[in-house]
C-alpha cells in the first residue's frame, strides 16, 4: 500500500518505511528505530 501524506505524526502511526521527496527527488528514506519526526524533517530540509 502507498500512502501519501503531509501530516507527519499521522504517517508515523500508520507505515514502517518513509521515502521523503524534495524537488521531486527522492531525498531518503527512514525505516524501523531510525523513524522519527526529526530524521524526517532533516530529509525534507536537505540536512541529511
Amino acid at each position: 500500500m502507498l500512502v501519501f501524506s503531509s501530516d507527519l505524526p499521522e504517517l508515523l502511526r500508520l507505515v514502517h518505511r518513509i521515502v521523503v521527496m524534495r524537488s521531486r527527488r527522492v531525498a531518503g528514506e527512514v525505516a524501523g528505530a531510525a523513524m522519527n519526526e526529526a530524521a524526517v524533517m532533516a530529509l525534507a530540509a536537505g540536512n541529511r
